[in-house]
């Protein structure tokens, strides 16, 4: 990022800051770090009031970088460890908030799952296959992602179906 490389406390700031690219700029800087100390901030990212801290949060999990596809999950050091123990109950508490998440942050949720692992991917099928064909293109991309990429070599066929009639019904 611009500035070469900020402190995580630095980083914990900025997740905070106004412009939701400032947020996204701090959340990737901490995803790349892989220490306790940045987990931790992680964390209080998802607890805080804030819908647009806790989205940065789980941006912090996935790598977001904010456009059509793209996370940047080589230089991501947030381990599936990490994110299916430390971080999961987090990202369960958005996506079984439907009537409450907005869906800026449930789209984050989804992006930050499929760093969880298969079983947690394939826990949430039933709500992810919901996204998967909701009117809102963005919550489209990002249910697919999750499935996709959070079953990556562990797809089944069913899932691999699905995915292949919502790519095909897609007109973007």
């Amino acid at each position: 990022g611009p500035g070469g490389d900020p402190s995580v406390a630095t980083c914990a700031l900025l997740m905070r800051h106004y412009l939701p690219y400032v947020r996204q700029w701090a959340a990737n800087n901490l995803s790349v770090k892989g220490t306790e100390e940045a987990f931790d901030e992680i964390e209080k990212a998802l607890r805080h009031e804030d819908a647009r801290v806790r989205r940065a949060g789980l941006d912090a999990i996935s790598n977001y970088l904010g456009s059509w596809f793209t996370v940047d999950e080589k230089r991501n050091r947030v381990p599936q460890e990490v994110v299916a123990k430390r971080f999961l109950p987090y990202i369960d508490a958005v996506l079984g908030s439907e009537q409450k998440a907005d869906w800026w942050e449930l789209d984050g949720a989804m992006f930050a799952l499929s760093r969880a692992g298969a079983d947690a991917v394939r826990k949430h099928l039933p709500v992810l296959k919901t996204y998967a064909m909701h009117e809102e293109m963005w919550l489209r991309q990002s249910a697919c992602w999750a499935i996709a990429h959070g079953l990556d070599q562990e797809i089944d066929k069913e899932s691999m179906l699905f995915l292949a009639h919502r790519y095909a019904a897609e007109d973007r």
